[in-house]
């Protein structure tokens, strides 16, 4: 049987699929979206040198008078045949008949244009520290490769675990009596259990652990209303029961023996 046979056994492609593909195209979409932010975040803009004591001053020429003003402090030079001002230096001089000698500028104008405000504005990297504005998309994509490295590991394993030890280890935190607090916060592990060894054969693990981990985040919501945190505890528990059957079966399909052992050895340690 070929690979078009069984896919005319099993369907093609349906309502299931589509969702799937849906899905997996709105989070692509968003991955771009923040990769391309950095052409936004960090721009190539034109600029000059502020007038000293001008407040008004702009890039794009106001008038004939502040035409004036920009040859009077701001140096010209050639770009490519064209006669463009100077972006770092600024007439340190003004005297007419003096010898006009140029400074470094400590303040810019910016061609906003297109873009209005940027990491290239508010931080003016530019001149002396034009460099750190390719530093900053380095770094962006430093970040992002170990992002996408590390944080595919770190939300699937710290999401139901975290609430599920956060819960545990700060019981005492928990306002009235310790032992009544800690006896409730234990209790609710054996509904919890007894709720898994139903669900996970009847309804499937994937659409019990998925039901119990968006259950979990709701109640945490809701918590900051009224105590729920009981309610919460049998939710996580139903989840991380969940997940570790999942990490049980994996392990035993890699290694049957001492698969169970270091499944349950890397549930404990992600607390």
């Amino acid at each position: 049987m070929d690979y078009e046979e069984v896919i005319g056994t099993i369907g093609g492609c349906g309502l299931y699929q589509k969702l799937v593909l849906s899905f997996l195209f709105a989070s692509t979409i968003m991955d771009g979206l923040q990769v391309g932010s950095m052409v936004f975040i960090v721009p190539d803009l034109d600029y000059r040198c502020a007038i000293p004591g001008y407040d008004n001053d702009t890039y794009k020429i106001q008038s004939e008078s502040h035409e004036e003003l920009i040859n009077e402090y701001i140096p010209k030079s050639e770009d490519e045949g064209e006669v463009v001002y100077e972006k770092c230096l600024i007439y340190s001089n003004t005297t007419e008949n003096g010898n006009r000698t140029t400074k470094k500028c400590s303040s810019w104008v910016y061609d906003k244009t297109n873009t209005h405000t940027s990491i290239t504005t508010q931080l003016n990297l530019v001149c002396d520290k034009a460099i750190l504005a390719s530093h900053t998309i380095t770094f962006f994509f430093m970040g992002y490769f170990f992002a996408m490295v590390g944080c595919g590991i770190l939300s699937d394993r710290a999401t139901v675990s975290l609430v599920y030890y956060g819960l545990t280890l700060n019981v005492g935190k928990l306002y009235g009596n310790l032992y009544m607090n800690f006896f409730l916060n234990s209790v609710v592990e054996f509904p919890a259990y007894i709720l898994c060894l139903f669900l996970l054969n009847r309804v499937g693990r994937k659409k019990s652990h998925s039901s119990m981990m968006v259950l979990t985040g709701v109640t945490c919501i809701a918590a900051i209303f009224p105590v729920l945190y009981g309610t919460k505890e049998l939710l996580s528990n139903g989840g991380f029961k969940c997940e570790e059957e999942e990490e049980q079966e994996e392990q035993e399909q890699i290694e049957e023996e001492g698969g169970g052992g270091g499944g349950g050895g890397m549930g404990g340690g992600r607390s």
